[in-house]
């Protein structure tokens, strides 16, 4: 798996799509992450879902946690469980990369 996160807007789909041309691309996993959170599955079982899933793939997912936080908990409560994924999904990725202003940084 390679990991590309990043803010909102910050070039995290064109930046996959010129530089793992070829590769099968699962953009914004946080729709899929927020399904699965909505269904009560626990941050454990919804990594493994997705390594199991996406494990060959290039992952986009939205950074979360240098934004604003949430006043409704469920949000909040949102916000800490698909961190913890993102924590996970980083460790089983061969690459990671974070996307600032359109410009990569690999920081695995």
């Amino acid at each position: 798996m390679k990991l590309i996160i990043g803010g909102k807007a910050s070039g995290k789909t064109e930046f996959a799509n010129k530089e793992y041309e070829g590769y099968k691309i699962a953009d914004n996993i946080n729709d899929l992450a927020r399904n699965l959170f909505d269904n009560g599955m626990s941050y454990e079982k919804a990594s493994e879902h997705i390594i199991k899933n996406y494990g060959e793939y290039v992952v986009i997912t939205d950074e979360v946690g240098n934004g604003i936080v949430p006043i409704d908990k469920t949000e909040r409560d949102f916000r800490e469980w698909i961190g913890r994924i993102q924590v996970l999904l980083a460790k089983e990725a061969d690459e990671v990369i974070r996307l600032i202003c359109g410009i990569g940084q690999r920081i695995k």
